[in-house]
């Protein structure tokens, strides 16, 4: 079925502007919320400045951020593949809330640069 030029346009824009595209497809990123209340939350976009407007929102956002603002985008980074942020965001989520925090403190004062250590547990070869 042929794709119309407006459909065609809109995803070229919306590629060019919300997508940093590599050679493997667009570059998938962490991201972390936090709560008014202190609760932190884990998710993956590939653009997280408009996953974060609709968490805010409440329309498109998740179910456990509505009502609990106002949000604080606390952290984000670029993981890579669709495969590697899944995998990264589940190994966030395991962990227990003091576990979270000491990982976003090393994450916030650089002292995370090698990919190895982008996964918590995982210990360096």
């Amino acid at each position: 079925m042929p794709t119309s030029r407006t459909a065609t346009t809109a995803c070229s824009r919306r590629c060019a502007t919300s997508w940093r595209v590599s050679e493997q497809g667009p570059v998938w990123h962490l991201y972390v919320v936090e709560t008014a209340a202190g609760a932190l939350y884990t998710g993956i976009s590939t653009d997280v400045t408009r996953r974060f407007a609709e968490h805010c929102s409440g329309k498109r956002g998740a179910r456990a951020l509505r009502g609990k603002g106002p949000l604080a985008l606390v952290h984000q980074q670029a993981v890579g593949s669709h495969t590697e942020a899944l995998r990264l965001e589940r190994e966030i989520k395991r962990m227990a809330a003091p576990a979270k925090r000491r990982w976003l403190t090393k994450h916030a004062l650089g002292l995370v640069g090698n990919v190895d250590e982008r996964l918590p547990g995982k210990a360096k070869k």
